[in-house]
């Protein structure tokens, strides 16, 4: 019944076109990644991974926008870093967790948004080792495997399970800053989780194995389709600051289902700042 539900919501989707194209893509990737288990890694920069598998990933799924969409802008994270989200936009990360794949690990997946003047309309997150597929449609909800998921409910933040995001590689006070903030989120919170894919980070929020994502680094192709699943999960996102997020920025995030939760990792910011 829940599986019918979520394809007949998304054949009655405002995009439906673009969802159904989404699906199809994931169709083909998770092929892909079936015959292909012998990739070549290099290093994309200081501490940070390449393989042969991103390429063909992005690849496969530019090449499919620019045949069925081809005045659409494509923001992706191997080659079309720069673009900027306007217009009609898909954001693209073609193996988020690069590193987790690389050496083994099972925590990576392909993340594909389509935004329509800075919003986000679609997003999807597919895990291919863990045959996990979560789907969000702004308005109409979250979806793993076609079932609806909500994010915990959980406001005691000693109970809270909180995942962080990597620390940033190349700029020492945003790293020092986050530190800081997880020595103050040891004592308070039951555990602290770093999966090192923001994958993991937004999709476990939105179906309730953690409670809380805070990330103080990141860019747009990290963060947009994971936002959008928790949010339609029931998570409320801001800045660190309180500000209202700039997806295109870099001064960190925090989400939860927690307004209690959410102001204290505000107010926790702002006092390491000073």
């Amino acid at each position: 019944m829940e599986q019918n539900d979520f394809n007949n919501i998304c054949r009655e989707y405002e995009f439906s076109e673009e969802v159904q194209f989404i699906k199809e893509t994931i169709a083909e990737l998770e092929l892909l990644f079936k015959e292909n288990s012998n990739f070549e890694v290099s290093e994309k920069s200081e501490r940070d991974l390449l393989t042969t598998m991103d390429l063909a990933v992005e690849e496969k799924i530019i090449s499919g926008i620019n045949s069925k969409f081809p005045n659409d802008i494509i923001l992706s994270e191997e080659t079309a870093s720069d673009t900027r989200i306007s217009d009609r936009c898909w954001v693209i990360d073609p193996i988020d967790g690069t590193c987790n794949y690389a050496t083994g690990s099972p925590l990576y997946a392909v993340q594909i948004a389509f935004t329509n003047n800075k919003t986000a309309y679609v997003a999807c997150i597919y895990f291919p080792e863990l045959d996990e597929c979560f789907f969000a449609l702004k308005g109409e909800g979250a979806f793993l495997n076609g079932n609806r998921i909500k994010a915990r409910e959980e406001t005691d933040i000693s109970k809270m399970i909180v995942s962080l995001g990597d620390y940033n590689t190349v700029d020492e006070e945003n790293s020092k800053m986050q530190h800081d903030a997880m020595d103050d989120l040891r004592q308070s919170v039951m555990r602290i989780r770093m999966f090192g894919a923001s994958c993991a980070d937004f999709c476990y929020l939105a179906v309730g194995r953690t409670s809380a994502v805070v990330s103080y680094h990141f860019h747009a192709w990290d963060i947009v389709p994971g936002i959008l699943i928790a949010e339609e999960a029931g998570a409320i996102c801001s800045g660190v600051y309180g500000d209202e997020l700039d997806i295109e920025g870099h001064d960190g995030l925090v989400i939860s289902n927690s307004k209690k939760f959410n102001e204290y990792i505000i107010n926790l910011t702002k006092s390491i700042k000073k």
